[in-house]
């Protein structure tokens, strides 16, 4: 990577931190430039534009980046059917990708599927799919809650309309501690990039080792942080998927794709830091299929995935 691409990626890092101080949204989804395209009650259509920042070495984006589309779009598409400071949250997301590689824009066409009768408190189920270059790379399904805000958190409208083109790029001196905390995983991650891994596997800490002496197992630990947190400071659902599916991902061995997940979100990403473990559940001569726990402080669960995989 030459200095013109670094300068490149830190700008947009400093845009990310300059757009996030419009609250409604989060660091990760400005960063990747989510916005959207189209919106309706029957349909509502969101994009990522690719580039250098959401790309792995091998130039597919990065399987976080897919996750957060594939988690955003689906929940504006509920979102339009509520009052619009409603907060959501990601209960289950399914994803099931066809095996093409997403190497241009990436776009979410996402529905309402209706509510859950019944509940407590306000439930709804969302389906979509993603397509690059007119082609259909991912289906996915999800179900979505509304808690309340945390203590002291107040939640806005998410500004659609303000992500179209981020603002100029803060200065260094000009931030505030954790944005500049944000600019310093920023650095980091940069300084480690290599041939094997990129900006954005460095930045969501996507760096899983498989683990001595077992067949189909890997851990991370993963420092919680501005750099992946969402609009209540939680990690956000998609960046969290992506950390744990690359963690399957280095369980198994490089000839294995990633086919489908299913995750079940059972707390909040919160606290200091995530431990991230996979395991191998079955190997049979063509699939996989690998269970990965996110764990965070008080060994509080967060997050199971399930994928399967083909050699």
């Amino acid at each position: 990577m030459n200095d013109k691409d670094k300068k490149s990626l830190i700008e947009r890092v400093c845009r990310g931190i300059a757009a996030n101080r419009v609250p409604g949204l989060h660091f990760p989804g400005y960063f990747l430039g989510l916005h959207a395209r189209g919106m309706d009650k029957s349909e509502v259509w969101t994009a990522l534009p690719y580039g250098a920042h959401c790309a792995n070495a091998n130039g597919d984006m990065n399987i976080a980046a897919i996750a957060l589309l594939a988690d955003m779009g689906p929940g504006a598409a509920m979102r339009v059917h509520l009052p619009e400071a409603t907060r959501m949250a990601t209960a289950t997301l399914q994803l099931q990708f066809t095996g093409i590689p997403v190497r241009s824009d990436l776009e979410c066409h996402a529905r309402f599927d209706g509510f859950f009768e019944g509940a407590a408190a306000v439930q709804g189920r969302t389906s979509g799919r993603l397509v690059a270059d007119g082609k259909v790379v991912c289906h996915t399904v999800g179900t979505f809650a509304t808690p309340p805000a945390p203590p002291g958190v107040k939640v806005v409208p998410v500004p659609w309309e303000a992500m179209e083109r981020l603002p100029p790029p803060v200065a260094p001196r000009d931030m505030a501690p954790d944005e500049k905390q944000i600019l310093k995983s920023a650095r980091a991650a940069l300084k480690a990039v290599d041939e094997k891994r990129s900006f954005i596997e460095h930045l969501w800490a996507q760096i899983a080792k498989p683990r001595a002496g077992e067949e189909g197992g890997a851990d991370n630990t993963v420092r919680i942080g501005p750099h992946i947190g969402n609009r209540v400071g939680h990690v956000q659902g998609g960046v969290m998927i992506g950390i744990a599916a690359a963690s399957a991902v280095a369980a198994l061995p490089a000839n294995a794709r990633l086919t489908g997940a299913s995750a079940w979100y059972i707390s909040a990403g919160m606290g200091k830091r995530l431990r991230v473990r996979s395991r191998l559940l079955q190997r049979g001569r063509t699939i996989a299929v690998v269970r990965t726990e996110v764990i965070g402080d008080n060994n509080r669960r967060m997050l199971e995935l399930v994928t399967s995989h083909a050699f």
